[in-house]
């Protein structure tokens, strides 16, 4: 009488495909070799399937910025540190306010003047804007945002709302020019001030007066 038997249990291994095993070890054979013995090329493509198998499942349940941070390249692990602050930016960014030029009054100019720089039209704050960002580009002259033109980011700006361009402008840009429109305002005062002063300060008296007055 036959006695059933069992069938074979499958391995909890998952076997990788014949084609795949002999990429690997056509990939580990050394240049050249004359004696290249394929089987001992198989042998060491298997071991090293078997581990990065048990290397993978033995990864504990983690993200793909933990992987990242952990086996990522030099340049992977940096893009990623730097994401948070790209992210921020781009809310930066994103918070605007409108510039409506056919109205009187608009979220822009509204904020603008809270921030003691109010301004009755449009064409004003526009001019406000181009003498704040020729002043950033001044200062940032080697760097990369610098070589855009303050007609270039202008148009940044624009957009078609109702058939009609109005401007969407940060919120960011609208405190920094206030702030150095301020700045100019007091530097402007310091200087008339200092002006006066020397008006009123009377003359002194000239080398040759004081040798005139010495010899006597």
């Amino acid at each position: 009488m036959k006695t059933k038997q069992s069938p074979k249990k499958q391995a909890d291994l998952p076997l990788p495909e014949p084609m795949e095993l002999a990429k690997l070890a056509a990939a580990l054979r050394p240049d050249f070799e004359p004696n290249f013995e394929p089987k001992a090329a198989l042998r060491t493509a298997m071991e090293l399937y078997v581990e990065a198998v048990f290397f993978l499942r033995e990864l504990p349940s983690t993200s793909e910025d933990d992987l990242v941070m952990k086996f990522g390249s030099h340049e992977r692990g940096m893009a990623l540190m730097a994401r948070p602050m790209k992210q921020a930016m781009e809310r930066v960014w994103e918070d605007t306010l409108e510039l409506d030029p056919p109205r009187d009054d608009d979220d822009a100019r509204r904020f603008l003047a809270e921030q003691g720089l109010p301004r009755k039209t449009a064409r004003s704050v526009l001019n406000n804007f181009r003498g704040y960002y020729q002043n950033i580009r001044s200062i940032k002259a080697h760097d990369a945002e610098s070589r855009i033109s303050s007609a270039q980011m202008e148009a940044r700006f624009k957009r078609i709302k109702n058939g009609r361009e109005i401007y969407v402008i940060p919120k960011f840009i609208l405190e920094n020019m206030a702030r150095y429109a301020k700045s100019k305002r007091r530097e402007s005062k310091r200087k008339s001030w200092r002006t006066r002063k020397l008006a009123k300060k009377p003359p002194g008296k000239t080398v040759k007066q004081k040798v005139s007055k010495s010899s006597v």
